[in-house]
């Protein structure tokens, strides 16, 4: 089994496609891209139950008593600076 690896966000989405391209092939899906099966399985059901976005990295905080506020970083494929975020509630 790979160990897995950092991936941005496009990375997954490409990801996901060729395993999907692939007849859902996960172990070759992983070697190709130097991820863990698991990793690779968890990303194509996600896209497929809730499409491209549920790739998307959200950092979960906790603040008061029981609120949440969700932190989704867009990050630069060339260099991996924050080029925006969104804050949610």
């Amino acid at each position: 089994m790979s160990k897995g690896r950092s991936t941005n966000h496009q990375e997954r989405i490409d990801i996901v496609l060729y395993c999907l391209a692939h007849d859902h092939d996960y172990r070759k899906t992983a070697e190709q891209y130097q991820v863990s099966y698991h990793q690779v399985y968890q990303w194509v059901k996600k896209y497929m139950e809730h499409g491209p976005d549920a790739l998307q990295d959200i950092t979960e905080f906790r603040y008061g008593s029981a609120q949440k506020a969700y932190l989704s970083a867009i990050l630069d494929i060339h260099d991996n600076t924050i080029v925006s975020y969104v804050l949610g509630r």
